[in-house]
């Protein structure tokens, strides 16, 4: 008997199971792409809360509310959320996206009792994964179109990340079945599946999905030396551009600036990053350790937000829950909309926006030093270290200037 036809049954027969608790065990769920795709994770449930796994990536869902045969379940760090009727055995309804405009809703169901991400009995492997490959998108262009996978096998389990120029795919889970490959990540904001196939000369060939309507072909090949575009090459300032500057509102109504004397003498670090970005909130985790250990040395932080919203209660709201979410103890202030060329507009002296998060390194006297582009983060362990190290590294030297 399929899956479907199992799913199907369920919903049938399974409506007098309907309750207002959750089960606990362990679930296979799946969100639908399209017709014939679905993105599929793993989701555990204990004790009326709800665990989804990737690779080594924990996402508890706490804030879970019941009403009648109806669960709503929120996201802890994105304006985002599961609704589902709760059948006993079986999960049915919907993945929500409210930060997102348009194509942000997903059918979502998820069976009881079957603890496997892809296949339940996957054929063995064709071959073994683990390592460096270059990554090439089809119908990108620039620094878009080629990418480094970075992969790990253990018999038929595959887990790893993408690394592109504007941050890491962070953590991708999933399986060697036969020669075909499947990975996947859902942590309430990306929503994204590799399907690939091993081909015979050792090349990896497929498709990408990325929520309900971002869709490429990739192909793969072996290269232990296969690396991005220098981050800090991709954004500068202009020439004519002046000082450095900006003068936005956090949520009390204060309007900052890079004249504030909050900065006057000290090493700034300016992030620009958005709360409905999952790299951006990896850089929050690791910019807020920086600072909370090394603010008394001289070094200032502070976030500007652009968001796919220009409501203040949604704005305000989104930014509140990510400095409270994440301890965040350096301001955050809301630059405007999130569309890179409206926030390149905030600020003009940069060439241009060209990923979230973005971060510009200012020297004491106000002089912007370098601008680096993108984040790759603990899913992609060697290269956080040599950033967190080449990070400590430059800003000590602009202290010790």
């Amino acid at each position: 008997m399929n899956y479907k036809l199992i799913l199907l049954l369920l919903t049938l027969n399974l409506s007098a199971w309907a309750q207002n608790t959750l089960e606990d065990g362990i679930w296979h769920a799946d969100l639908q792409l399209n017709d014939s795709t679905n993105l599929s994770f793993i989701l555990k449930t204990s004790a009326g809360t709800m665990v989804i796994e990737n690779a080594d990536e924990r996402i508890e869902l706490t804030d879970i509310r019941y009403e009648d045969d109806s669960v709503w379940a929120r996201f802890p760090y994105y304006d985002s959320e599961l609704r589902f009727t709760n059948l006993g055995p079986l999960l049915n309804g919907e993945f929500v996206n409210h930060g997102k405009t348009s194509n942000n809703v997903l059918y979502f169901r998820a069976l009881k009792d079957m603890p496997y991400r892809f296949t339940l009995q996957p054929l063995p492997a064709s071959g073994n994964l683990s390592g460096r490959w270059q990554l090439i998108f089809d119908g990108e262009e620039g620094v878009n179109k080629s990418n480094v996978a970075i992969f790990n096998q253990r018999g038929n389990r595959v887990t790893g990340t993408v690394l592109t120029a504007t941050g890491d795919h962070r953590f991708l889970d999933g399986e060697l079945n036969g020669n075909k490959l499947k990975l996947s990540t859902f942590n309430g904001a990306f929503v994204m599946l590799y399907d690939g196939i091993l081909n015979n000369d050792g090349t990896l060939t497929g498709h990408f999905y990325s929520g309900k309507t971002g869709y490429d072909t990739w192909t793969a090949f072996r290269n232990d030396s296969a690396s991005l575009p220098d981050p800090s090459s991709l954004s500068f300032i202009k020439p004519s551009a002046g000082k450095f500057n900006f003068s936005f509102p956090d949520i009390n109504g204060k309007r900052w600036t890079m004249d504030d004397a909050s900065f006057r003498n000290k090493v700034s670090v300016v992030q620009i990053m958005g709360t409905w970005c999952p790299n951006c909130l990896d850089e929050s985790v690791f910019l807020n350790n920086y600072f909370l250990k090394n603010h008394t040395s001289g070094v200032e932080m502070i976030a500007i937000d652009y968001e796919r919203t220009t409501d203040s209660v949604k704005v305000w709201n989104n930014i509140k829950r990510i400095r409270e979410r994440l301890g965040i103890t350096y301001p955050i202030v809301f630059g405007g909309i999130s569309n890179r060329d409206s926030a390149s507009a905030t600020l003009p002296m940069i060439d241009k926006i060209f990923a979230y998060p973005t971060t510009i390194f200012v020297d004491k006297k106000g002089v912007v030093r370098k601008i680096h582009t993108g984040f790759s983060g603990p899913a992609a362990p060697e290269e956080f270290e040599h950033y967190q190290q080449e990070f400590d590294v430059f800003v000590r030297n602009l202290l010790a200037e």
